[in-house]
């Protein structure tokens, strides 16, 4: 199978979510197919140093002289599928994986495209939308209903995609995740957990006090779409008295601020992690 995957979130970028979900995601396709990846670049200045994760860079041209943000949006996607005209009649995708809205909008009108939706943060102020926000809501709204296939990777977002698609899309939900076999080798490296049939299950024995177990979240603060705020109602709903008596050390990194009100007397950690410190958490 020949999978074109096209994204317009540069994925060497290590401090983005966006660059890791496309590095991690491309990293698994090609253990099943022979994948390209295109990243579609509309920043200025010099391109930076792509090597592992993408195969080729395009960056768009202008020749119809644009000024509203609707036709600067069509400009670009068009100058980009004609950019990249000899690289799909070349290599035949049977399928075209669009990462974004952005990198969908050049492939609007083919066949066999799969939409991963990744919803674009709304305006600061979403009593007043902008001009930008409008269109790309527009362009959401094209994907959702126009792809051949559709995927969302939380109930949230389904339920997104069918409200802003008026009921015509039904996604697929596919959580994000990691192997956990990867990880776990037996069940005597982890207490918490036991195999059966297949599955992994929670152990009826309760971890040893001395042993800590560490639960953390790794999100933009200031987006409530994330989940934060979920996952620390959640925290505190299971209270001081559980975290005592499972020796639970709860962190919570990300950018930006937190949503005010948010009760986080229960974490031991809150920061913003970059680069290794970030994976140094994970690990």
């Amino acid at each position: 199978m020949r999978i074109l995957f096209v994204t317009s979130k540069n994925p060497e970028v290590y401090d983005e979510a966006d660059g890791f979900f496309v590095r991690e995601y491309v990293r698994e396709l090609r253990k099943y197919a022979d994948v390209i990846c295109v990243y579609l670049r509309t920043e200025k200045g010099p391109c930076p140093e792509v090597k592992n994760t993408v195969d080729y860079v395009f960056s768009p041209k202008s020749a119809f002289e644009a000024f509203s943000p609707e036709a600067i949006f069509l400009e670009t996607a068009a100058s980009f599928r004609s950019s990249m005209e000899n690289l799909v009649s070349g290599f035949k995708p049977d399928i075209i994986h669009c990462a974004d809205s952005n990198s969908y909008l050049p492939f609007r009108f083919d066949e066999n495209v799969f939409y991963s939706a990744q919803f674009f943060q709304g305006p600061k102020n979403p009593s007043v939308p902008d001009a930008p926000f409008l269109v790309e809501t527009k362009i959401e709204r094209c994907a959702l209903k126009t792809a051949s296939a559709v995927a969302v990777y939380s109930d949230f977002s389904a339920e997104k995609a069918e409200k802003l698609s008026g009921g015509t899309c039904v996604p697929i939900v596919l959580p994000l995740g990691i192997r956990a076999e990867n990880f776990i080798k037996t069940t005597e490296q982890s207490p918490f957990l036991r195999r059966s049939g297949g599955e992994l299950m929670v152990a009826e024995k309760t971890p040893p006090l001395e042993k800590k177990m560490r639960i953390s979240c790794f999100a933009r603060m200031e987006n409530p779409e994330n989940g934060v705020s979920d996952f620390v109602f959640a925290v505190n709903a299971l209270g001081k008295s559980f975290k005592e008596k499972y020796n639970i050390e709860y962190s919570l990194y990300g950018n930006g601020k937190t949503i005010a009100g948010l009760d986080l007397s229960l974490f031991d950690n809150r920061s913003f992690l970059n680069s290794e410190n970030k994976f140094s958490a994970y690990r």
